[in-house]
């Protein structure tokens, strides 16, 4: 098994992935140790860029390069050989990348082509985007360029805010009446609401969180003193959970056992404040949850108020209609160690009721730098080391 730092075709969701479809995400936010590269978009239809040692291009913007890592077989290396046309057009060389606090070694493909490189030079005075090779702006992020020169608007702004790694700061449910659509992703499923909440009559739907991941993070004594679930901001990733709606009352309720009962730990009545064990915030969601009209008070919708499983996956869960939701994110992201392998099976329980298609596939678990740290295979079971 060998690592590659991925920065352009072939990252999560753009035309190339599919070559990496069996390998390993290992590090989805890295980034090249060295600022060093100039990234230039190709210009071809279909849309690729070339990454080009600084030292090539005299003058031109240095930058490092925002990427993915990922654990590949040789077989599969092979196929990106021939893909880049190593080494004839790109070389496969050994860079430095960044992920989180660590640092390590991967193959990235860096552009060695001489006709193609000196046909670039005598591009450079210009730079724009009428140009017949423009810079790749911001620099360094061909996934946030491609969707902007593209014109996929929606994409771009999704990018955007999760290159910076921050969630977006609003705070619709603090002054809302509700009800409120709450998403879920980790050990809260229906059964577990619905005792919290006081309130039997919640049902959930299946909700994908789009450019984020999952990520596991401090001790939870409730749960043998292993890490609990998070979600942080991260382009190409996809969080699947559930959504229910709960009304005012019912989401103060759910704020005691999430965030912590103030009055006891001295807390601000701000729910969206980060001085809790967790904070509520924010987000985007793609759900077949019907409209906030068509949904019952007490959170179930009108055709399937008395039912705990949802419809069939009938769609494209992508193409489903964005919807406006708030999470539950914790606060402290330190990585302590794994979740205990309860905490894991009530995690995969949950997601497993919403998506049934998608039982058996490897449960993943990733430290809040996004890190992958284990996998977790087929039954609830930590039996992959964690690193």
């Amino acid at each position: 098994m060998q690592k590659v730092f991925v920065y352009g075709s072939l990252l999560r969701g753009l035309c190339n992935s599919h070559l990496l479809r069996t390998s390993r995400l290992l590090q989805p936010g890295a980034r090249t140790q060295d600022s060093a590269f100039v990234l230039i978009d190709s210009g071809e239809a279909e849309g690729y860029p070339f990454a080009i040692k600084s030292q090539e291009l005299p003058g031109a913007p240095a930058t490092s390069l925002l990427g993915e890592v990922y654990e590949v077989t040789d077989s599969v290396l092979a196929s990106l050989d021939k893909l880049e046309e190593h080494p004839i057009v790109y070389q496969r060389e050994e860079i430095q990348y960044i992920g989180g606090s660590t640092c390590s070694t991967a193959w990235m493909y860096i552009l060695h082509d001489r006709a193609k490189l000196d046909a670039i030079r005598d591009d450079v005075p210009q730079w724009d985007r009428q140009a017949r090779y423009p810079l790749v702006q911001p620099l360094g992020d061909w996934r946030l360029y491609h969707h902007v020169a593209r014109g996929n608007l929606e994409a771009a702004v999704a990018a955007s805010a999760r290159r910076s790694g921050a969630w977006p700061s609003t705070r619709r449910t603090a002054t809302g009446t509700g009800p409120h659509a709450v998403f879920s992703f980790g050990s809260n499923g229906i059964a577990q609401l619905r005792e919290r909440c006081k309130n039997p009559n919640l049902i959930g739907t299946p909700a994908l969180l789009e450019d984020a991941v999952r990520v596991f993070a401090g001790a939870s004594p409730r749960w043998q003193g292993g890490g609990v679930a998070s979600i942080v901001p991260c382009a190409g990733m996809q969080v699947l959970g559930n959504v229910a709606w709960l009304s005012s009352e019912e989401i103060l309720r759910l704020d005691l056992f999430e965030r912590g009962d103030p009055s006891e730990l001295g807390l601000s009545e701000d729910p969206y404040a980060p001085d809790g064990t967790y904070r509520r915030q924010d987000v985007v969601v793609r759900s077949r949850l019907p409209r906030l009209a068509e949904a019952g008070t007490d959170g179930a919708s009108p055709e399937a108020r008395s039912s705990a499983e949802p419809p069939p996956l009938a769609t494209d869960p992508t193409s489903w209609p964005l919807l406006e939701a708030v999470a539950y994110v914790k606060v402290n992201l330190e990585w302590v160690g794994p979740p205990s392998e309860a905490y894991v099976a009530a995690c995969r329980t949950n997601v497993d009721m919403f998506w049934p298609g998608l039982r058996g596939l490897p449960f993943e678990v990733r430290n809040g730098n996004g890190l992958l740290m284990a996998e977790v295979e087929g039954q609830p079971q930590l039996h992959c080391a964690v690193k």
